[in-house]
């Protein structure tokens, strides 16, 4: 088991009600790298694995090669494996798994890239990760090529998003703000002309298995968080600067690498 004096954490700046780091570490005996955001307190979240939830802890998680079959594997809970995973950053941050939004990817940490956006008393950041090499697809024109049997499924790479504000949603604005991101991803993609993997001649509008967190704060009330909004632009401008930086990184950090 790995040491605290083991784990290492790099600080991303400082933000308004939490921290952000890097963090590596060894997990279950492999090298391992997470992205770790710490609330002073428990939010109302949105996440596209886990539903709408109260977390002060949420993470992207790189899984390491080595560990790809045992994470996706689906005789126990994800909170099972992602506890193994995760257990000494969890005990690093003191949180508890239960509490924890947990994403999860292929891509390294040092790829990470994120965008702040502030208007008056609102403000809105997203950390974004983001691998398109391999998996990039238009959804609803490329051929489906993985499907769930028996709790078994094939894992892809992804592009992962975990946007934060300040600015208050109820449960119908965390659900709308899904759409924004999503919306906002997909117009990153088109500028930067990213292309399906499986037929370059295809616009992509992401990975396939592409995943979201959205946490609201405790500052003024937005109901209405989609592109006509204030508070919906800032977190689409967000996102779509967070993922051209972090695709453009990923695509450098891979140059040369075999198919």
């Amino acid at each position: 088991m790995t040491t605290k004096s083991e784990l290492k954490k790099i600080s991303l700046g400082s933000f308004e009600g939490f921290t952000a780091d890097t963090v590596y570490y060894t997990a279950i005996g492999y090298p391992n790298n997470v992205f770790a955001l710490r609330f002073n307190e428990m939010r109302d979240v949105i996440s596209s694995r886990h539903g709408i939830m109260k977390s002060d802890f949420l993470t992207i998680c790189h899984i390491p090669d080595e560990l790809g079959l045992y994470m996706h594997d689906q005789s126990k809970s994800h909170f099972y494996y992602y506890g193994r995973l995760l257990a000494d950053v969890l005990k690093e941050y003191d949180v508890e798994i239960e509490n924890t939004a947990f994403l999860s990817t292929g891509v390294q940490m040092r790829n990470l890239a994120f965008a702040v956006e502030r208007y008056e008393e609102l403000w809105v950041v997203c950390f974004t990760t983001a691998g398109v090499r391999h998996n990039a697809v238009r959804i609803g024109k490329d051929a489906a090529v993985g499907i769930e049997r028996n709790g078994e499924f094939k894992g892809f790479g992804t592009i992962c998003h975990v946007v934060v504000t300040n600015a208050s949603f109820d449960h119908g604005a965390l659900v709308s703000s899904i759409i924004t991101v999503t919306e906002a991803k997909n117009v990153a993609l088109q500028e930067m002309d990213i292309r399906s993997s499986h037929n370059p001649d295809w616009l992509a509008t992401g990975t396939g298995t592409d995943q979201v967190i959205v946490a609201s704060g405790f500052g003024e009330k937005c109901k209405y968080v989609q592109g006509h909004t204030v508070i919906g632009k800032m977190m689409a401008d967000a996102v779509i600067k967070s993922t051209k930086e972090a695709v453009a990184n990923c695509i450098r950090d891979t140059a040369g690498q075999p198919d």
